[in-house]
C-alpha cells in the first residue's frame, strides 16, 4: 500500500500532503515508533527535510503503513514541477526512526524506502 493525498493547496502556493508507505517490521519485536525524520528526493534531486512526532506502534513480521505530513513550499515547487515532468519519477525517502523497544532508551533505525511516482498513484 502507497498512497499520496493531498490535504491543502493554499493561496500563496504551498501544497500540504499526507505520505502513506509501507514500513515492513522483518523483526518478531513489535516496536513504538516515537519520531521520525526524514529527507524526500525526487530523481536523486532532495526536495524537502521534515519530521513527524507523531507515535506509531508497528507489529513484528507485519506490514505497517507510516504516515509522513509533507508541507511543500510554493518556492520549491517550481523545481518539484520541472522533475514531475520528466518520466519515471523515482521517489526516495531516507527515514531516521526513533524507536521504543520494551524498557530500552530511545533507539534510531534508518530506513530507505524507495518507489516510483506511478507507484505511489497506483498501487493500495
Amino acid at each position: 500500500y502507497n498512497d499520496l493525498k493531498i490535504n491543502d493547496i493554499k493561496n500563496n502556493g504551498d501544497i500540504d500532503v499526507d505520505l502513506f508507505l509501507n514500513f515492513i517490521n522483518p523483526s518478531h519485536i513489535s516496536l513504538t515508533i516515537k519520531e521520525q525524520t526524514y529527507s524526500i528526493f525526487l530523481n536523486n534531486i532532495k526536495i524537502i527535510d521534515a519530521k513527524n512526532l507523531t507515535s506509531e506502534k508497528i507489529k513484528g513480521t507485519e506490514i505497517s503503513i507510516i504516515k509522513m505530513n509533507v508541507l511543500f513550499t510554493h518556492m520549491q515547487n517550481s523545481d518539484i514541477i520541472k522533475i514531475l515532468n520528466s518520466n519515471n519519477v523515482v521517489v526516495t525517502v531516507n527515514i531516521l526512526l526513533k524507536v521504543k523497544l520494551l524498557f530500552l532508551p530511545l533507539i534510531t533505525v534508518p530506513y530507505i524506502y524507495k518507489t516510483t511516482l506511478k507507484d505511489l498513484f497506483n498501487q493500495k
